[in-house]
């Protein structure tokens, strides 16, 4: 029953992790999921970071 479902799911592959970069980011890039889910957290903070910086350059702006 469930067995074809193993070639609907792609297979995370696991890449060489490159010197001198941020290896756990890009152990499972390559499997949609969880670049649909990584890409959510990371638009999420980078939304907050910049809604701070918004947020100083108004109170630079008011001061």
């Amino acid at each position: 029953m469930y067995s074809f479902l193993a070639f609907v799911i792609p297979p995370i592959k696991v890449i060489q992790k490159p010197e001198g970069y941020k290896a756990a980011h890009l152990t499972a890039v390559s499997h949609p999921y969880v670049q649909r889910k990584r890409t959510r957290r990371l638009f999420k903070a980078y939304n907050r970071i910049n809604h701070r910086q918004d947020l100083q350059q108004i109170r630079k702006k008011a001061a």
